[in-house]
C-alpha cells in the first residue's frame, strides 16, 4: 500500500492511497479530501475496489459541510455522475455508518461485468468537475459558521472510524494493529490528532485481479 497526503488552500488534507497486487495490478484506490475549516467545500470521499476481476465497489461522495454551498455546486455533480453511471453499475445498500454524514446522493455500487471502461470515463469526467470547485465556490455561498462546518467534518471522520468492514479488510493484509493505527490515527483522525504511521504498509495484496 502506498499513501500520499497533500495540502492546499481548499483542503487541509487530501490523501490518496492505493493497494496493488503482487503482480502489480491496482486493486484499491482511496481518496479522502478534508476541506479547510474556513471553506464550504465538501468532504471528498472515493473508494474503488477490484476483486476477482471485477470492480466490486464504487463509493463516491461529496459530503456536505454547508448545505447551501452543497446544493448549489455539489448536488449537480453527483446527479450527473449518477446519470452517467446508469445502466453500468449495480446499486448497493448504504452502510449504517454513513447515516447522517454522507450526502443523500452518494454513489455506492458495483460495476456490471465488462462496464469498467464506462465507469472510469464517468469518474474521470466527475473528477475534472470536482477539481474546478475551489475556483467556483466563494465565501458568499456559505451559510454555516466555521465551527458548524468543522463539527460536520469531525462527525464524518468519526463515522468513518466506525467502519469495521474497512478495518477488517486492512487487518487481513497488514495486521489489526497497523490497520487501527492507519485508519483511526492517520487517515480518519481529527487533523489536530493525526500521526504518521509508525511503519510502512508494504505488504502485498493477494493477486485476485484478472486484468
Amino acid at each position: 500500500m502506498t499513501t500520499a497526503r497533500y495540502q492546499s488552500d481548499a483542503f487541509d488534507a487530501l490523501t490518496v492511497a492505493t493497494i496493488t497486487t503482487g503482480s502489480g495490478h491496482l486493486c484499491s484506490l482511496t481518496v479522502v479530501g478534508i476541506p479547510g475549516r474556513n471553506t464550504g467545500f465538501p468532504i471528498v470521499g472515493i473508494d474503488l475496489v477490484a476483486l476477482r476481476g471485477s470492480l466490486s465497489l464504487i463509493a463516491v461522495d461529496l459530503a456536505p459541510t454547508d448545505d447551501v454551498a452543497w446544493d448549489s455546486y455539489c448536488a449537480p455533480l453527483l446527479r450527473a455522475l449518477t446519470h452517467d453511471l446508469s445502466g453500468v453499475v449495480i446499486p448497493r445498500k448504504r452502510p449504517d455508518f454513513t447515516e447522517g454524514v454522507f450526502s443523500p446522493l452518494a454513489v455506492i455500487a458495483g460495476a456490471h461485468a465488462g462496464a469498467e471502461s464506462s465507469v472510469f470515463a464517468a469518474l474521470s469526467a466527475f473528477l475534472r468537475k470536482v477539481a474546478d470547485l475551489p475556483a467556483q465556490m466563494t465565501g458568499s455561498d456559505q451559510t454555516l459558521s466555521a465551527s458548524s462546518r468543522l463539527d460536520r467534518r469531525e462527525l464524518w471522520l468519526a463515522a468513518e472510524r466506525r467502519n469495521r468492514k474497512e478495518h477488517n479488510a486492512l487487518a487481513k493484509l497488514f495486521g489489526a494493529a497497523l490497520a487501527t493505527e492507519y485508519l483511526d490515527r492517520f487517515l480518519f483522525a481529527s487533523l489536530t490528532d493525526a500521526q504518521p504511521v509508525s511503519q510502512p504498509c508494504n505488504a502485498e495484496a493477494a493477486d485476485v485481479s484478472s486484468h
